[in-house]
């Protein structure tokens, strides 16, 4: 269960994405290309826990997740945050 829970989520800026997306090379790397985007850290946090950075158009987020969670469970979860007004645009 905690391998693909995602503990926190924080709105961040388009410089920070970049910046981490230019410091290691990412892992997992999904949707290049498409209205939504992520990649993990390739620095684990601990031997589950990753940072895992979303791209929802022009609305990034910095999360720090269990390995196990996919690009489509990071989006949706950001989407929540973005519907319920918890982000505002």
């Amino acid at each position: 269960m905690i391998r693909t829970s995602i503990r926190s989520a924080k709105p961040i800026s388009a410089d920070r994405f970049d910046e981490m997306l230019n410091i290691l090379p990412p892992l997992n790397w999904s949707g290049v290309g498409t209205a939504t985007e992520s990649f993990q850290m390739s620095e684990m946090l601990d031997i589950h826990l990753v940072t895992l950075f979303v791209r929802i158009g022009a609305q990034h987020f910095e999360l720090e997740t269990g390995d196990l969670v996919t690009h489509r469970m990071a989006v949706s979860h950001c989407a929540q945050l973005i519907a319920s007004a918890s982000v505002i645009p």
